[in-house]
């Protein structure tokens, strides 16, 4: 079908070319939006991804907090280790299991120094690679240490801020279980025990602003093309319809 053609057929059509633009201004709202309650309203759709942060302590049973002769230095360079052992495939089982997802669905990266604000870190260029095979992993958690201070700060990413929060949460007694089996494990009961802190529940919140701009653009353009093409096959079959009818005819 020649372009003449085609604009010919349209113009034949203004009802279906209607319909059609119809239909495609309602998938680009619907792009963006979603409609909720009763009676039925929009509601912008949200894509916003879960995160949220906790701390974990790395102390003796004297606690270093309120005993000044007890020097935290030993504590400080236990954080690192500890930091590696909460990346290893068996603590992030662990972790998957209490969250009740494949394993596969988790990965986790670090320990890094840095900041206490994970979005104010340089990743360093040699975890880039990992980072990129972790981006459609749904949960994603990575563990940065201070310098100074023996505390793990724990960040987690889900697709909700409660199971960001969840996920962090879990990562703590996962941790200490796993501990506790390497203890158990060990025939010499340890002369100076790591004792671990719980600081509190995580902080949920949430990164991004939203649907994509472009995906109620592209939603309507895709629904008017593919309305116009419904539209000139229709017509295209009803005309050989009739030719064949009066071919038919004629030869009557």
């Amino acid at each position: 079908m020649t372009l003449s053609q085609i604009i010919f057929v349209l113009r034949s059509h203004p009802a279906g070319v209607a319909l059609v633009t119809l239909l495609s201004m309602l998938a680009g709202v619907l792009g963006g939006h979603k409609l909720v309650g009763f009676p039925p309203h929009l509601q912008g759709r949200v894509l916003d991804t879960g995160i949220a942060s906790k701390q974990i302590m790395l102390d003796k049973p004297e606690t270093v907090l309120t005993n000044y002769h007890t020097d935290a230095g030993p504590l400080v360079v236990r954080t690192g280790a500890i930091g590696q052992l909460m990346v290893s495939r068996s603590v992030l089982d662990a972790i998957a299991h209490r969250m009740a997802i494949p394993s596969s669905a988790i990965t986790a990266e670090g320990p890094w120094n840095g900041p206490p604000s994970i979005y104010n870190v340089v990743t360093p260029s040699e975890a880039r690679a990992n980072q990129v095979l972790a981006e459609s992993t749904p949960y994603r958690l990575t563990f940065m240490t201070r310098t100074g201070l023996p505390v793990i700060t724990v960040f987690a990413q889900a697709p909700s801020p409660a199971e960001a929060a969840v996920l962090a949460d879990v990562a703590f007694p996962a941790l200490r279980s796993y501990l506790e089996k390497m203890h158990a494990d060990n025939d010499a009961p340890a002369t100076h025990p790591l004792v671990i802190r719980d600081m509190g529940p995580a902080t949920p919140g949430s990164v991004g602003g939203g649907a994509h701009k472009a995906v109620p653009v592209l939603a309507a353009v895709a629904t008017f093309i593919l309305g116009l093409m419904a539209l000139l096959s229709v017509a295209a079959l009803r005309a050989r319809m009739r030719d064949a009818s009066g071919a038919v005819g004629t030869a009557a």
